[in-house]
């Protein structure tokens, strides 16, 4: 199915945010001499933003850090990795003590990608790096969230075995120890490849994932089909419920859910998706959920095209370069 691409994407971002004065707009553009590549964006504990992602030469052993303040001005530029291997650090997120966490993966130990998370301090200190290592097997981080204790929750695809330990969840304490390694197997026969695009932390001190899977057609020959996915799990990462959208629908119709959030009031999920119908068109979509995971709703924002869709962000030694 179709991916959004950003081979060739300059980094640019346009935030809309309420002042005491009123609405105030502005678009910033980074690199525009250069092909650039914008992975992720968080949101400071100052307010500013810290942009992480690729370009120039260097791109595939470097990450680069762009700093900005409320305004989207830059503050400061930094890289991240090594000359000897490959680090792509895809996913950043931090908390209102400043600390900050990025998640990806690296090639260190053999040819397989293994997932990588990195803390830093308010001050872009290195805290600590691990790296989740196992033999020939390919695993990579799909999003973290940092929680306010130190600690973080990411995400892995893992992708030893075609149904199991697929979909994983991890959690890392405040100084990098491994505190629970969680995968979450789905008991409905028809469902296999989960995928994470994006990880929230619910109201009960749980997470919400969501991403997608491919889904068997309930008519013969049962093809599997690609479905938008959400998959709720308790503090310990045990699953709690899931939802495929579409499931009953076969072909006629999918996608990929990128991102979701929780209404001010509490009540109910919104998320984004790409939806999926036959000829390869895609709309841009919202997606109403109760808080157990049965649909409310669910929304195309515009027609159908070939372009809609959605979307939203172990080892020691000197990783700032």
């Amino acid at each position: 199915m179709k991916t959004a691409s950003t081979t060739i994407i300059l980094i640019l971002f346009c935030f809309i945010f309420m002042e005491l004065t009123g609405q105030n707009r502005w678009t910033n553009i980074f690199y525009s001499e250069k092909s650039a590549v914008g992975n992720d964006l968080g949101l400071m504990y100052d307010n500013g933003y810290l942009l992480i992602g690729k370009h120039g030469h260097n791109a595939v052993n470097y990450n680069w850090l762009i700093k900005t303040d409320v305004n989207g001005s830059n503050l400061w530029e930094k890289t991240v990795g090594f000359d000897e291997f490959r680090i792509n650090l895809k996913y950043i997120d931090s908390n209102s003590n400043g600390d900050i966490f990025f998640a990806g993966s690296t090639n260190l130990f053999d040819e397989q990608k293994d997932a990588v998370i990195i803390k830093l301090n308010a001050c872009m200190e290195k805290e600590w790096c691990r790296i989740l290592y196992i033999p020939d097997v390919s695993n990579y981080a799909r999003d973290i969230i940092a929680l306010e204790d130190g600690s973080c929750i990411a995400t892995l695809y893992n992708s030893e075995h075609y149904k199991t330990d697929h979909l994983c969840l991890i959690k890392l304490d405040a100084e990098g120890e491994f505190v629970w390694y969680n995968c979450l197997n789905s008991q409905d026969t028809s469902l296999s490849y989960p995928l994470a695009k994006h990880i929230l932390s619910t109201q009960d001190n749980g997470f919400l994932i969501s991403g997608d899977c491919y889904y068997k057609d309930p008519n013969p020959p049962n093809l599997s089909w690609i479905k938008p996915y959400y998959v709720k799990t308790d503090s310990l990462g045990n699953i709690e419920w899931e939802t495929v959208i579409h499931s009953d629908l076969g072909g006629e119709a999918g996608g990929t859910a990128w991102s979701t959030t929780l209404d001010p009031a509490g009540l109910h999920y919104y998320s984004s998706i790409s939806h999926y119908y036959p000829g390869n068109d895609i709309a841009p979509t919202l997606v109403k959920m109760n808080l157990d995971g049965s649909m409310v709703g669910i929304y195309d924002l515009n027609s159908t095209n070939t372009f809609g869709g959605l979307s939203s962000c172990v080892f020691e030694r000197n990783i700032l370069g």
